[in-house]
């Protein structure tokens, strides 16, 4: 991921293995998901005017932020809460 000149790089099975990323480029908040194996998906973390944070729930294969507790799927789609039809953007990754 390139912001401003400034990189970073994330190893494919760390963020398999830990499902979730939550990271800033050059001082920008990043989101970093994997649901499925070496399948990953970068997004703006930014909704409802807030930088939201989020976890991984095994059990339901989805993503929790953790400022209101919605639900977001693989899509970067809230599914349920507080935040239920937000969607957020998608950042391109490399």
């Amino acid at each position: 991921m390139e912001a401003t000149g400034n990189y970073k790089a994330y190893k494919l099975k760390d963020i398999d293995n830990i499902k979730v990323i939550n990271d800033k480029i050059n001082y920008k908040s990043i989101t970093m998901w994997s649901a499925f194996p070496f399948m990953v998906k970068m997004f703006n973390p930014n909704a409802d005017a807030q930088t939201l944070t989020f976890r991984y729930s095994d059990g339901k294969k989805n993503f929790t932020d953790n400022q209101t507790g919605s639900e977001w799927n693989f899509d970067g789609k809230s599914i349920n809460g507080d935040l239920s039809g937000k969607t957020l953007s998608r950042l391109p990754f490399d």
